[in-house]
Order: structure tokens, then sequence, then C-alpha cells
């Protein structure tokens, strides 16, 4: 929804409580590394991201 590259995915999600919850990442849990959302976005593949 906000476009974001992986880098900034994870940005975002160390600076923002309620999206981390809204992805399911228990707020007491670290932010995954950028490294995880582009590996997971290579094993599905663009065409079912979207």
């Amino acid at each position: 929804m906000e476009d974001l590259s992986d880098r900034e995915l994870e940005r975002y999600l160390e600076a923002n409580l309620a999206a981390k919850w809204f992805c399911g990442i228990p707020v007491s849990e670290p932010t995954p590394d950028s490294s995880l959302f582009t590996r997971v976005g290579t094993r599905i593949g663009t065409t079912r991201l979207s």
C-alpha cells in the first residue's frame, strides 16, 4: 500500500508500532531485516505479491 522498498519497509516498521502489529510482528520482537523481505518476495514472486 505504501509502495516502499525493502529497506524503507524495515525503517517504517521500526518507527510505526501499529504497522508492525498489523503485519503480525509482536511489538516486543525486533523488526526483521530488509533482506528477509527480499527473500520472501523472491520466493513468492512479483506476480503473486501483486
